[in-house]
């Protein structure tokens, strides 16, 4: 069987494949974290984790040479070690508010093709650039869409 601690080591595919040694407990493992077993497993991780502290946690983790990071707030990523010195936060120009025009970063998303992470394919764009042409996918004529830029609803 798959122990709790086994399923934390299987985070990332080559933990996987050192913890995960035959066919019957990989199937298990993407039951429990996929299907019906979810539940499961996040439960007994937070009954084994409750106890201890962030600081003995993360000591753990560490010495187990596990990644991790005590991120509480989605405000958290921007300061995170781990993601500004792997290459985790995005460039990014805003475009909106009191801060238009400044830099600022984005967390990537967690996607690798390989060794390879995605690079940003094109900044922020303007508040509302892309209306008319999502409105359209949605089923929208020319005629409603300029109707809602002209009434006020929708920017142009």
């Amino acid at each position: 069987y798959l122990s709790v601690s086994s399923a934390i080591r299987c985070g990332n595919v080559s933990a996987r494949s050192s913890v995960c040694r035959n066919g019957q407990q990989m199937r298990l493992w993407r039951q429990m974290l996929g299907g019906s077993q979810r539940e499961r497993l996040l439960t007994a991780i937070g009954t084994l984790f409750a106890p201890l502290s962030l600081e003995v946690l993360s000591e753990r983790l560490d010495r187990a040479g596990l990644p991790f990071s005590p991120i509480n707030t989605p405000g958290d990523l921007f300061d995170d070690p781990h993601l500004t010195t792997s290459g985790g936060l995005l460039p990014v120009h805003l475009t909106d508010g009191d801060r238009a025009g400044e830099a600022a970063t984005l967390p990537r998303l967690p996607v690798e093709f390989g060794q390879h992470k995605p690079p940003l394919h094109r900044d922020l764009p303007e508040a509302g650039a892309h209306n008319h042409e999502v409105l359209k996918e949605l089923g929208l004529d020319d005629q409603t869409i300029a109707d809602l830029v002209r009434d006020g609803i929708l920017s142009g």
